[in-house]
């Protein structure tokens, strides 16, 4: 019973909006949106480019470091475990041992 109660005058208001003839609010473009629609052009242009390249040369560098840095970091981590394995099974400290 209560829905009903709210349901009716919100039914009467949307029923009076769509019946009355008024024109649509003139829409303002404002130049945000515009330059955003031309951002949005010129990534969705199919030119052989992934996404995370079509900015030029910026994103090719940042694309270039940060694989480089992926390799850096997996070759110092592989030296870590290849340094903890090596103690664990004593190679390499008789040098250790005979150059202090």
């Amino acid at each position: 019973m209560s829905f009903t109660r709210k349901a009716l005058p919100m039914f009467r208001l949307i029923t009076r909006q769509f019946a009355t003839k008024k024109e649509p609010p003139k829409i303002v473009v404002r130049k945000q949106f515009a330059k955003l629609k031309e951002t949005q052009k010129r990534f969705s242009c199919d030119d052989g480019l992934p996404v995370w390249l079509k900015n030029g040369a910026t994103d090719k560098i940042l694309y270039q470091l940060s694989w480089a840095l992926i390799f850096l970091g997996l070759g110092l981590s592989v030296e870590v475990y290849v340094r903890i394995i090596m103690k664990n099974l004593g190679i390499g400290q008789e040098e250790e041992e005979n150059s202090a």
